[in-house]
Parts: C-alpha cells; structure tokens; sequence
C-alpha cells in the first residue's frame, strides 16, 4: 500500500494537483522517511529552490511596558537583528488596551518591533474590554506593527482539545480570530500540535481545515507544527516527539499546504540539529521567534499524572522565551546545510544578506 500511496501522491505533486485527506492521513503512517523527503522537496524546491528563510529579528516576552524598556536596553549589538518580536504576556495580554499600550512603547525600542500575539490573546482581550472579535483586530491592526501567530491552533479535534488543551480558546474561534484578521488585511501565521502518540486522522483533519480557511481568504503566510514537550514525566520517550515524528510532520504539511507560502520549523521545540535537517524534509525556513512554553505544561506532570494519562496535560504557559539562536547563527548554520540564507523582516519581507553579515 505504502508504494502505492507514494507513486500516487508523487504523481499529484509532478502535476501540481492537491493531495486529498485520505493520502494525508497515510502519509503520516509512512515510516520510510527518505521517501517522504524526496517527495517533499518537489512542491519545497518547486517554490523556493535552495532558499532557506529565517526572520532577522530577536524575541523579548515582556510582561509589562517596563519590562519592554528594560529588555530593550539589553539587545545584543550583533545579534544580526534587523527587528524586534513583542510577546506580551500576563498583564500586559489582559486586555485590549495593555495591548494597544504596548504598541505605542515598542516605538521606543532601537530597532523596529513587531507584537507578536496569538488567536487565544485577541479573544480573551476582546472579552475582557467588551469587545467583539473583529473590532479588536481592527483597532490592533490600527496600532500598526502587529504579527497574529499560530499559537493556540492545538488540533482541531474537539475531544483532544477537551481532554489536553482546555486552557486553549475553542478552534473555530481560532478560526474566527484569523478570519477577521485576514479580512483586515493582515496576513498571519498557522501552526498544529502534534505529540508523542501519532494521531494520522486528527492531523489530516487539523491540515484540511487550515487549508479551507487559506483557500477562502489566503491570509495565511507560515505554518509551523509544533511538538509537545512534556515536562516531569516518568518515561523519557514521553519528552517530546521524536525526530522521525517532526521531520515526518514538516514533509506533509509541505506537501498538503500547497497554497501556505512558508513551512517554518521551530529550533527551540526540536533540536537546532533538526531545525537545519528540516530543510531537506520540505521546510524553507527557521523561525527563532517560537518559545518553548508555547507547548508544554510550566507545572510538571509528575510519576502518578504520567502513568495515569494517555497524554500529559497541555497547560497555559507563563515561560519566558529564552536567548535561544540569534539570526547570525542561523544564517551561518543554514549555509553549512547546503542552502541559500535569506532573511527576513517581521512581515516576511526579504531583505539583504549583507545587513546581516556586515554585523558579523
């Protein structure tokens, strides 16, 4: 069957023709990882040839506008950064105008800075103010400088999200928030969580419904799968995903968003290792910007929670992002993979290598 699968879905992506969601759910099955790396690289190389992209800019998770100021201060002068991302977390996330307030001081900031905020942030903002979905788009997009995330995307499937992911606003207000987003002109990132237990049906479904929502509005400009990192657990095959797990997800979703321009990989949910390999797996670009508390629990599941659960709790993240890999690292690693470096600003645009080089 499996030959099958992959003479035929080959035969698709030569023709550039759509993969249906049957042939996405077997190929996350598909345990010959060479296979599934060839044929991925046709749509990969197809748009971006050897290119590799990563954003140029450095993350900061501040809390408040004076952690804002103070973390500024900070910024390493040869980072490579040609921006800043703006996570706001805790008070400064509560609501609507904490939001819009932290916008007006990341103008203070020595290098352009973008907010950098999920789905799950506008929703309970725009509740917390009284607001309605679209008006709080609106009046962030307003603000200028504002980047909505794939964060809280989870999976779709309603009983996973119950039973792992409760903290997560529901799906189809995910939805809803991108949707608005997308209609005010902002072009926005997607993401799907996968773990330690493969999940071929939910998957597929989570893809197909992205793909719906990029069909209708083509909003969307990045997509990046997320692994579980479980914290505490008893067994250590339960820590994260493996690496023929990640590279298997970054191959499919190359190959079934036909119309989402950027596959990114996150080097602080996987290794840094697997963040370059992904590159011949069908990914086309590093996104430093991800913290590794987008998706794991802060609080530790401990022996008895592990062996009393088929999959770890996901809890709401109060994780600080860490140094992690500066863009002139990425851009040397990126060469050393074999591939072409471009960076780019907060809103995916290219701009020159020797901005970033002329740092080094």
């Amino acid at each position: 069957m499996s030959s099958k699968l992959l003479s035929r879905v080959r035969s698709l992506l030569e023709r550039q023709e759509r993969i249906g969601v049957d042939d996405c759910q077997e190929l996350f099955q598909v345990k010959d990882l060479a296979a599934i790396a060839t044929l991925a690289r046709i749509p990969r190389e197809r748009r971006h040839g050897r290119n590799a992209h990563y954003r140029a800019i450095v993350p900061l998770t501040v809390a408040t506008v004076d952690d804002l100021a103070q973390a500024g201060g900070q910024l390493e002068p040869e980072s490579g950064a040609v921006g800043i991302a703006v996570r706001p977390d805790g008070q400064a996330a509560a609501t609507l105008g904490a939001l819009m307030e932290l916008q007006s001081a990341m103008r203070l900031l020595p290098l352009p800075a973008t907010l950098f905020i999920s789905a799950g942030i506008i929703a309970r903002a725009a509740e917390a103010t009284g607001s309605s979905i679209p008006e709080a788009v609106q009046a962030l997009a307003g603000g200028g400088g504002v980047f909505i995330n794939g964060d809280e995307a989870e999976l779709s499937d309603a009983t996973f999200r119950t039973a792992h992911t409760a903290a997560a606003i529901p799906f189809p207000q995910w939805l809803a928030v991108h949707r608005a987003a997308h209609a005010a002109g902002l072009k926005t990132g997607a993401s799907m969580l996968y773990t330690v237990h493969d999940r071929p049906a939910e998957y597929a479904a989570h893809l197909q419904a992205i793909r719906q929502l990029q069909d209708e509005t083509n909003g969307f400009v990045q997509f990046v799968p997320m692994g579980v990192q479980n914290r505490d657990v008893a067994e250590w095959y339960l820590v994260a995903p493996t690496a023929a797990q990640s590279l298997r997800v970054v191959a499919v979703a190359r190959m079934f968003l036909d119309s989402i321009p950027h596959i990114a990989v996150a080097p602080s949910l996987i290794t840094s290792e697997e963040s370059f390999v992904a590159l011949s797996y069908g990914a086309n670009m590093v996104d430093s910007t991800i913290a590794v508390g987008d998706v794991c629990s802060d609080e530790g599941l401990g022996v008895a929670a592990a062996e009393g659960a088929s999959l770890p709790v996901i809890a709401a993240s109060t994780a600080r992002q860490r140094g992690g890999i500066l863009p002139r690292t990425i851009h040397s690693r990126i060469v050393e993979s074999r591939h072409i470096p471009v960076p780019m600003d907060a809103a995916f645009g290219e701009i020159s290598s020797l901005t970033i080089l002329a740092q080094q």
